[in-house]
């Protein structure tokens, strides 16, 4: 299963992790694991993910594209979500119009911390006017 090479569940969380090199092949390959993963959690009454992007070294669109598709996916399913990235991908993201409000957190527990208590409402609240 190659889905674990990007999806695995911590407790009540699915973590969405990019690896450092984000090759058009694997980006497919992760989208099309993003919505049948998601729902699974739901079904298994898990509402909450984190896209852990901090060890993918340059941002693209086709990343800024899978990132989209899985906030949407979130959305729609009822599930809240937080970022995780570096401080250059945060950089990054500053300089895209559709990422530029995006919050990120430096580390999968301050996102674990954080979710659920209105912070990553922002990200959710920006796609909503992608």
């Amino acid at each position: 299963d190659t889905s674990l090479r990007y999806f695995e569940t911590q407790g009540d969380i699915v973590v969405m992790r990019l690896p450092e090199n984000c090759q058009p092949a694997g980006l497919v390959e992760a989208g099309q694991y993003l919505k049948p993963k998601l729902a699974d959690a739901v079904d298994a009454g898990i509402n909450k993910t984190i896209i852990d992007i901090k060890n993918v070294k340059a941002l693209h669109m086709g990343i800024i594209k899978l990132l989209l598709q899985c906030m949407q996916t979130c959305r729609e399913l009822g599930m809240q979500f937080a970022l995780v990235g570096n401080t250059h991908i945060t950089t990054e993201c500053k300089g895209f119009e559709d990422t530029r409000g995006w919050t990120f957190y430096d580390t999968l527990e301050d996102a674990k911390a954080n979710l659920g208590k209105g912070t990553s409402a922002t990200s959710g609240q920006q796609l909503a006017a992608v």
